[in-house]
């Protein structure tokens, strides 16, 4: 198998699992994915990202699109 072929095999997988993930996280589940505080979360979220575009309120909860909670994902991995 080539580079190439193997690179278009791992992009599509990623891109199947991609559509299984929700285009919206509340901060509370991923509060509970990463195991921290929300306000920790929170304060990141507030801190490195947009209101209104990269996270908004609904309700009394605070969404943030899919690849916001992926990067906060990634940065309190451990």
């Amino acid at each position: 198998m080539d580079n190439t072929t193997l690179l278009l095999e791992i992009k599509d997988k990623l891109e199947k699992i991609e559509l299984m993930l929700p285009l919206e996280i509340s901060l509370s589940d991923l509060a509970q994915q990463c195991k921290k505080e929300a306000n920790t979360i929170r304060k990141f979220l507030i801190a490195n990202y947009e209101p209104d575009i990269d996270f908004w309120k609904k309700g009394d909860r605070i969404y943030m699109g899919r690849e916001v909670a992926l990067c906060i994902r990634r940065r309190y991995a451990k």
